[in-house]
């Protein structure tokens, strides 16, 4: 069972969600917001979804330090990073995921979702906080953005 906390998680997107034509790279930071109320961290997701398709996982990591990526999310396009501190799972500053996007294309413009599972000093039960985001990418000669369905 799981409560939501919309607040609990932050998405960040640097350097912008509004990508110029010519950009070399974005970065999507996903972390417990400051002002989040966990306690203790499970996982730390970074998700992306296109008009009409599912969810598709970027990476997650979870408080034993176990890493996943998602299908097809390799090197030289996407580089995948976090930091975590088992001993500071409490401390919110030290835990975050990191997605950096190089050579952004159309296939890029889309809604990135930060989710984080957690505990809370006033529920046993565990807590989803989620961030969302949509990215925007400018070609040339059009924009590319994700259409809400």
């Amino acid at each position: 069972m799981f409560f939501s906390d919309v607040k609990a998680a932050k998405l960040t997107i640097t350097p912008s969600q509004n990508l110029q034509a010519g950009a070399k790279h974005f970065t999507l930071q996903c972390s417990p917001d400051y002002n989040s109320t966990f306690t203790k961290l499970h996982t730390i997701e970074i998700y992306k979804q296109i008009m009409g398709s599912q969810k598709m996982l970027f990476g997650r990591i979870d408080s034993t330090g176990k890493f996943t990526h998602g299908i097809g999310i390799a090197a030289p396009k996407y580089e995948i990073a976090y930091t975590l501190s088992p001993l500071l799972l409490t401390h919110k500053s030290y835990n975050r995921l990191y997605v950096e996007i190089h050579n952004p294309d159309c296939h890029d413009a889309a809604e990135y979702t930060c989710e984080i599972t957690g505990e809370t000093a006033t529920s046993s039960h565990q807590h989803l906080g989620m961030d969302s985001k949509t990215v925007t990418v400018q070609s040339e000669f059009f924009i590319c953005i994700m259409m809400a369905e």
